[in-house]
């Protein structure tokens, strides 16, 4: 556990988390409507009641992804870029709110798939680095089936979109923590000078 406590890229992902689930339960809290509506989490973004928790989940969730970024060893090529390219395409989903207009709804549309891609990518990438090992390997297949119903009920009216993005995310959270526990644990706390400076 000490390891864990002492790897501040894992610190920086779990408060990102922290940021993002406390932000849209106030938001839910708010208007529990977008969980019925089929909008997905993008609801409480295009919502005046709604966008402060809503701006404090997506943005400050990405802050601690680029917080993340700048903590991890430059050897570690993939969470780095994983860090940035999440951080970057939460901003960019923000950004594009899909009530705007449909020019924006696209752009919300690419900017959301290409942040689900990535991150599935990423967790396949983490399962097989791990060799398969400890609970990673269920939480993956949980997130890739909840991948494919997200994809449909994104192209429907009525549907669960709300509950398939959570329970996504939820199970990409758990790929990631135990990912980067075992694969950051090396990097202990007395390192962190060095890190400093490679970073730098």
């Amino acid at each position: 556990m000490r390891a864990f406590r002492d790897i501040r890229a894992i610190k920086f992902y779990v408060l990102g988390q922290v940021s993002l689930y406390v932000g849209l339960l106030v938001a839910v809290l708010i208007d529990p409507t977008g969980l019925h509506d089929n909008h997905g989490l993008s609801y409480w973004g295009t919502h005046a009641k709604t966008i402060a928790p809503y701006t404090i989940a997506v943005l400050g969730c990405s802050y601690f992804l680029l917080r993340a970024f700048f903590a991890t060893p430059k050897k570690e090529f993939m969470l780095r870029f994983s860090f940035m390219a999440d951080g970057l395409l939460m901003i960019a989903v923000f950004a594009t709110p899909d009530t705007a207009s449909t020019i924006v709804n696209q752009a919300h549309l690419v900017f959301s798939s290409l942040l689900f891609f990535e991150q599935e990518v990423l967790s396949l990438w983490l399962v097989i680095r791990l060799r398969f090992r400890h609970w990673v390997l269920p939480a993956f297949l949980l997130e890739a089936a909840n991948v494919v119903l997200t994809a449909i009920y994104s192209k429907v009216t009525d549907g669960y979109l709300f509950y398939t993005q959570i329970m996504f995310e939820l199970c990409f959270g758990v790929v990631m923590v135990i990912g980067m526990r075992h694969i950051l644990a090396k990097y202990h706390v007395e390192t962190q000078p060095e890190l400093l400076k490679e970073n730098a």
